[in-house]
């Protein structure tokens, strides 16, 4: 298990995490997500035998919320 941190622009609200908190459920490899909408950070643990972290941020992408970092 790995853990990948980001800031994410994008995160206006606490709605804006329990969507990818949603969408992560059907994501391959994805484990948990977690964040704070005030500091615009998402946490995303997830399993490096299925992706890695290039994987985890293509996924934010797609999600709607690119990583700045």
């Amino acid at each position: 298990m790995a853990t990948y941190e980001a800031t994410l622009p994008g995160i206006t609200c606490d709605g804006c995490i329990g969507t990818l908190q949603m969408v992560a459920r059907i994501e391959k490899g994805i484990r948990t997500v977690s964040g704070c909408a005030a500091d615009r950070t998402v946490s995303v643990d997830y399993d490096e035998a299925e992706i890695n972290e290039a994987d985890v941020k293509a996924w934010l992408t797609r999600s709607g919320y690119p990583p700045v970092q």
